[in-house]
This record gives structure tokens, C-alpha cells and sequence, in this order.
């Protein structure tokens, strides 16, 4: 069965972030599509649904904070 996955990446050499999808968990070297270097993160990407709800039936993500895709200066996962 064919399992792709769908990963964000950081070249740490120009600062490009790019998305990289995966078969079957294959971990070949991931490299900038930008510039071609190796020197690669995986950062985190959080997933969010519109019109989710919690108990209250308030809405459970908060529309005023975003990801800016590095925790280092994250307002919005929590």
C-alpha cells in the first residue's frame, strides 16, 4: 500500500521552506529546491480545521493567532 506524507522543510543555508512528500517512509536526503543545499530541518507545521468546536460550542482555534511555521516566535499553537 502506497503511504505518502507530506513534511515542511528549512534550508538552514538560504531560508527557504519548501514541502517534501514522502513514500512509503522513504528517507532519502532532503535538499533545498531553491538552492540545492543538504543543510535541512524539518519544521513543524501545525494542521488546523476550520469551524472545529470544543465542549461550549465556542470555536477552538483562536483567529487572531497564526504559525509563523518556527516555535522560536510562535503565538498561536497553544
Amino acid at each position: 500500500m502506497l503511504r505518502l506524507k507530506f513534511f515542511d522543510y528549512k534550508c538552514n543555508d538560504c531560508g527557504n521552506i519548501f514541502e517534501v512528500v514522502i513514500e512509503n517512509n522513504n528517507t532519502t536526503q532532503i535538499k533545498c529546491n531553491k538552492c540545492g543545499s543538504e543543510n535541512t530541518s524539518r519544521v513543524f507545521a501545525p494542521v488546523g480545521f476550520t469551524g472545529a468546536t470544543g465542549n461550549n460550542g465556542s470555536s477552538s482555534m483562536d483567529s487572531s493567532k497564526s504559525c509563523s511555521g518556527t516555535c522560536t516566535s510562535c503565538s498561536g499553537c497553544s
